[in-house]
């Protein structure tokens, strides 16, 4: 049987589990599309879906749950098991590690130079802008030069008052 073309459904109680759980592992088109705990209600209706799609899936099962399932004994499939057979960790490249902690130093770098160098100048600009459009100075400075006009100084003041 060619691996593109295996369907099947493997639904087993888990040692240790009370009779209402099941580990369930459904394998389509050669690959694991479902690997999980149900309970047994929901491992039920997850494997109904399944079969209701009209795809032929071999069902295999520890308990006689399911019409047209094979029964199968975990000890005796566990015991075939062997190192072909185990899964590992995926086995991650060190340049991977080196990558990812670049990528968190370039975002860190990013984050306090905008906070460091590019806020501050924006804030310069705005109070730049701000101080240009401010027509106070503009105000006080004609102000000034017309107090010395307007009015009486002191000496000329004195000079009006007699004595």
């Amino acid at each position: 049987m060619q691996r593109e073309r295996v369907n099947a459904i493997l639904s087993a109680a888990p040692d240790g589990a009370q009779g209402q759980t099941r580990a369930l592992v459904i394998i389509e088109g050669g690959r694991i599309v479902h690997d999980s705990l149900q309970a047994r209600g929901r491992a039920t209706d997850i494997v109904d879906e399944y079969r209701a799609r009209g795809e032929d899936f071999q069902l295999f099962a520890d308990r006689p749950e399911y019409d047209e399932a094979s029964l199968i004994d975990l000890s005796e499939l566990a015991a075939h098991a062997g190192k072909a057979s185990l899964t590992r960790a995926i086995a991650r490249h060190p340049a991977q590690r080196v990558l990812a902690w670049a990528a968190l130093t370039a975002v860190a770098l990013y984050g306090a130079h905008h906070r460091m160098v590019v806020m501050p100048h924006q804030r310069a600009q705005e109070a730049r802008k701000k101080a240009e459009q401010d027509r106070t100075p503009l105000y006080l400075r004609a102000l000034g030069e017309a107090m010395g006009n307007a009015g009486w100084s002191a000496p000329s003041l004195a000079q009006q008052i007699r004595w």
